[in-house]
């Protein structure tokens, strides 16, 4: 569990560092005269140092409260912007989502949707939502991921994450919550039973719909 979360946290901690290796690297981006950085290279750097740091400090925070893991820590809820979340979330994979030529939209109503939760547990479950979601539609036509954020007609929240990848049989969606159960060759079969241990200790669900002949899967987070 720990080095699963670790990975997932290392991963685009990595592709920006080597971001910023290509930036300082690239002639193009000092000014000949004053040897100085540009505005825009500044505002692109200064950027990528801030989500370093955010996702070393979370992961940092996390490896220490899972140094006994019997059991996940409580939730510290908190008020969160769900725009917020989910904007964090695509600026994290950036690198990755450019390098596999990827479209992802956002979508809230209302556009202020809040939600109590404790942030670095949610942004852990979004994270391995999203991760699974590229690795999903890597390498197919038009690959597409959908964020979405909105009420239900109970008013309950709805988080959602829908990509276009081949989509998951039906036997496997009733297994894939079940820990250490994966359909991936190189996976823990972790990160989903943990996301769904994190909701359900947030009072909410999370469940997953998917209609591989269509080439649609939509995991929700109902809150």
């Amino acid at each position: 569990m720990l080095r699963h979360e670790i990975m997932n946290s290392i991963t685009p901690i990595v592709s920006h560092v080597e971001t910023l290796n290509e930036i300082l690297n690239d002639e193009t981006s000092w000014t000949r005269d004053t040897q100085l950085l540009t505005m825009e290279t500044t505002q692109d750097v200064t950027s990528a140092l801030k989500t370093i740091e955010k996702r070393s400090k979370g992961l940092l925070h996390f490896v220490d409260a899972y140094r006994n893991f019997s059991e996940i820590p409580k939730p510290k809820f908190g008020f969160v912007k769900v725009q917020e979340l989910l904007d964090r979330l695509v600026f994290l994979f950036e690198g990755q989502i450019k390098k596999q030529n990827t479209t992802v939209s956002i979508k809230v109503v209302p556009a202020n949707l809040k939600i109590s939760a404790d942030q670095e547990q949610m942004e852990t479950v979004l994270i391995n939502l999203f991760k699974n979601a590229l690795e999903a539609v890597n390498g197919g036509t038009n690959p597409k991921i959908v964020l979405s954020g909105r009420l239900d007609e109970q008013s309950n929240t709805l988080i959602e994450i829908q990509d276009n990848g081949p989509g998951i049989i039906s036997e496997a969606q009733d297994q894939i919550f079940i820990p250490f159960y994966t359909t991936k060759d190189n996976g823990s079969g972790i990160g989903l039973s943990l996301s769904r241990q994190i909701i359900q200790l947030h009072s909410g669900k999370l469940t997953v719909t998917s209609d591989p002949k269509n080439s649609k899967t939509v995991f929700t987070i109902q809150l």
